[in-house]
Parts: C-alpha cells; sequence; structure tokens
C-alpha cells in the first residue's frame, strides 16, 4: 500500500458546480482514498445520487483501506479497528434485486483507478456476457456521468483521464501499461486450480480484485 500520510481531515467539499480544475483534482486524491463517499461527491456531483446502503459500503471501504494504510505504515491502530477491518481481504454485498450491486462494483473500479497510482484492477464473472453487458457497460456511463473538467471540450474528469475498451480501461498517460482494470472471464466448469491460474499473476502494490456475480 501507498503511503496516504499529510492529508487533512478537516474538509470541505467544492461547490457542486459543471467545472472543475485538474489542480483541485489533484489536491484532493490522497484524501479521497480513505473518504470514498467524498470521492463520489466530488467527481460526480448530482450526476450521481448514491443510496443509503452503498454510502454505507463505500464508508466501510474508506474505513477498511484507512486501517490497512495505518497498519502498512506503522501507524497505531486501535484494537477495535484491529479486530473490525484489520484482517479483513474486502467487502461482499449480499444478493437482492434493485440494490445497484453492478453500479456499486464499477463506482468502486474507477475509485480505485482514479485514487491509487499504477493500480491494476481486475474484474471477473461467471460469463464474459455479464461482464460486458453489465459491469463494463456501467463503467462506460459513470465515465460519462463525471463532472466536466474546465474548458470548452465537454469532456468530463474520468473520460479525460482513463480510455475505456471493451475489456480494459486504462490511464491514458500509461498507454494501457501497469495503471488499469482488465476483464477477466473464469470458467465455472473448471478445476479450482485452473480458475485459480486464471488470475493469478498479478503484483503490484495497489491490487483490487471485484467478484460480479460470486
Amino acid at each position: 500500500m501507498a503511503k496516504a500520510k499529510g492529508y487533512s481531515r478537516r474538509y470541505t467539499p467544492p461547490p457542486d458546480v459543471a467545472l472543475v480544475s485538474a489542480e483541485q483534482v489533484m489536491n484532493r486524491v490522497v484524501y479521497w482514498r480513505t473518504h470514498v463517499t467524498d470521492w463520489v461527491d466530488d467527481i460526480f456531483g448530482s450526476n450521481v445520487v448514491l443510496s443509503a446502503q452503498q454510502r454505507h459500503g463505500l464508508d466501510e471501504l474508506g474505513r477498511l483501506i484507512d486501517v490497512k494504510l495505518r497498519l502498512a505504515d506503522g501507524e497505531p491502530v486501535s484494537k477495535d479497528e484491529h479486530a473490525a477491518y484489520g484482517g479483513k481481504i474486502g467487502l461482499s454485498v449480499m444478493s437482492g434485486n434493485g440494490t445497484g450491486k453492478d453500479f456499486f462494483a464499477s463506482l468502486v473500479t474507477l475509485f480505485f483507478l482514479h485514487v491509487f497510482p499504477y493500480p491494476k484492477v481486475t474484474a471477473t464473472a461467471n460469463t464474459a456476457k455479464q461482464l460486458r453487458n453489465v459491469l463494463w457497460s456501467e463503467i462506460s456511463k459513470l465515465m460519462r456521468l463525471s463532472r466536466k473538467v474546465s474548458g470548452d471540450s465537454g469532456i468530463t474528469i474520468l473520460e479525460s483521464l482513463f480510455e475505456w475498451q471493451s475489456e480494459r480501461v486504462y490511464l491514458k498517460e500509461a498507454k494501457g501499461k501497469e495503471w488499469f482494470a482488465e476483464a477477466v472471464t473464469v470458467s465455472v466448469r473448471d478445476s479450482e486450480d485452473r480458475q485459480a491460474e486464471a488470475l493469478a499473476g498479478r503484483h503490484e502494490d495497489h491490487l483490487l480484485f471485484v467478484v460480479d456475480e460470486a
């Protein structure tokens, strides 16, 4: 994990306006790593409205990341925090209709790509159709719904930073290398060893696995 020292917990979100500068965005990146709902509010403004469940899930993700970062930096963590988050490897969302699980997973994918340096995000599901038609389509939509950057181009913050492809989203400056999210299908008919092999070989300081329809 990258160090997350030096950010201020005293925070005033920007006004809900259409245009923001690149400086406004970059000055908040470190803060956003542990304040995921603020990232959503700042990057999307009124274009995205979170449900109470989604806000709770994103707040829990922020707490998990905060504890992991402090443990990695050798900073103090309370017994309660360590018990609740220190040993966790991630979050799970119960199945249900109309709760916005794919929307939530898409937000988390873009969040991780945006706020951590050189991340590798792997998204997988039972079928390629699920990844392509649902999750990856939702990522494209969210990129379009982010706030517009300063100027007359009409391009949004996330569209300016990332390139969307049918099986990959990557930072434009990295040209598809080192900094990306990818869709990887694992066959449920394969053995456990074959399934594990399909997801193996990914090494980076910042890794995220998104398992859709787990």
